[in-house]
């Protein structure tokens, strides 16, 4: 897709980019809107790593929202993100072993059934960071850089910042 304001949302249970299918599409979304990426059902049909891969993403999105609530199968962010508006990712067990940022005053939401950690050099930047639900490990304090942390239905919560944090 060439470029585009409009918010952009993928629907679909299983996703592969360029597979047996023509590779004349350049595998390109751009626009300075929201992008989802969400199951039909409710949820995926298995694991998904984001970035996809053979998909390239412009760097002006609004928003981003990986699954959907009721979503229960794993989500791993394997590239750094950063993104100028919220973040949601809702999943089974939530994996971030890159940067995932949200720029200005935006909250990123982590919904997981599962664990919900971040590799050797996974962090979150945000002002807030909403946590619903799920076994929590995010504990890079060296780069982890959140505001306000609010959390809820959560089974374990070990979080470690680099700066001064409000509990809200």
């Amino acid at each position: 897709m060439a470029s585009s304001s409009s918010n952009i949302s993928l629907n679909a249970d299983a996703i592969a980019i360029n597979t047996g299918a023509s590779t004349s599409w350049a595998g390109r979304i751009f626009s300075s809107g929201t992008l989802t990426i969400q199951p039909i059902a409710t949820s995926f049909t298995s694991a998904l790593t984001w970035p996809l891969t053979g998909l390239t993403i412009g760097t002006s999105f609004t928003g981003l929202t990986i699954g959907k609530d009721g979503n229960t199968k794993d989500i791993t962010i394997s590239t750094a993100q950063s993104i100028a508006g919220p973040i949601g990712l809702y999943g089974g067990a939530i994996t971030i072993n890159a940067g995932l940022s949200a720029t200005g005053s935006n909250t990123i939401t982590l919904k997981g059934s599962g664990n919900i950690t971040n590799g050797a050099s996974g962090y979150v930047s945000a002002t807030n960071l909403l946590i619903l639900g799920g076994n929590v490990t995010l504990n890079n304090g060296t780069s982890n850089a959140v505001s306000t942390l609010a959390a809820t239905g959560v089974s374990g919560l070990t979080f470690v910042n680099n700066t001064d944090l409000t509990i809200g």
